[in-house]
C-alpha cells in the first residue's frame, strides 16, 4: 500500500509547476519543468522529461537521483528564476534552493523553499526520445507543506463536509495571525496616526 504522505505529494504533481533539481560533485542545478509526471501507482515511479543540453542532465545522470519541489502558486518567482532554456547557470541563487539534508545519498539534493511538497528520486531507466530524456524514478521518500487553505480544503471530501473539523482548523489557522494582532496593536495605532492628515 502506497504511504499517505506520499500520495499526497504525487498528488499535487498533477495540477503543479515543478523545479527539478540535481546535485552532484558540488555542484547544484535546477530548471523549471511541466514534464515530469506520475507513471506508476502501486510501486512510486515518476518520468522526468529534460534537455541533453540541460546543465542538470549530466548531474542527474551522474548520481542517478533528481529533486522534484512541486510549487505554490505564489512561487512564481522561483519558477520563472529556474526557467532557463539553452542558458547555462554559473551558480545558483542560495535564497531559491536548500538541500534536503538528513542522511545518505539524496542528502545533497536541493529543494525549493517552501514548495508545497518535495520528492526524492531515484532514477531506474532512461529512455531517448528525439530531443529529450526520460528518465523513469522510484520516489524514495517525499513530504508535504501546506498553506492554509490546502488544509482547510482536505476537510472536504467524498462523504460530505466535516463542519465542526473546518471551524477547528480555521481556529487554529486564524490564531497566530489574531496573536500577531493583537501584540501589534498598539504599533498598527501608532503607525496609523502618525499617517493621519490634521
Amino acid at each position: 500500500m502506497i504511504d499517505p504522505v506520499l500520495k499526497r505529494s504525487l498528488g499535487q504533481m498533477i495540477k503543479g509547476v515543478e523545479v527539478v533539481g540535481a546535485h552532484h560533485d558540488g555542484v547544484t542545478r535546477a530548471y523549471t519543468s511541466h514534464w515530469v509526471t506520475q507513471v506508476s501507482f502501486e510501486e512510486p515511479i515518476v518520468m522526468a522529461s529534460v534537455s541533453p543540453k540541460h546543465d542538470t542532465y549530466p548531474l542527474m545522470v551522474a548520481s542517478g537521483r533528481f529533486s522534484v519541489s512541486i510549487l505554490a502558486g505564489d512561487q512564481i518567482e522561483a519558477g520563472q528564476y529556474f526557467s532557463y532554456p539553452g542558458r547555462k547557470f554559473r551558480h545558483i541563487a542560495d535564497e531559491h534552493l536548500v538541500p534536503l539534508g538528513g542522511e545518505g545519498p539524496g542528502a545533497t539534493l536541493p529543494v525549493v523553499r517552501n514548495c508545497i511538497a518535495w520528492l526524492h528520486c531515484e532514477v531506474f531507466q532512461q529512455l531517448t526520445m528525439a530531443d529529450h530524456e526520460l528518465l523513469f524514478a522510484r520516489v524514495l521518500t517525499a513530504t508535504v507543506a501546506q498553506t492554509a487553505p490546502v488544509f482547510l480544503a482536505g476537510f472536504v471530501t467524498s462523504q460530505g463536509l466535516f463542519l465542526a473539523k473546518v471551524c477547528a482548523a480555521a481556529v487554529v489557522v486564524s490564531l497566530p495571525v489574531l496573536v500577531a494582532g493583537f501584540a501589534a496593536q498598539d504599533k498598527l495605532v501608532q503607525g496609523l496616526s502618525l499617517g493621519a492628515v490634521k
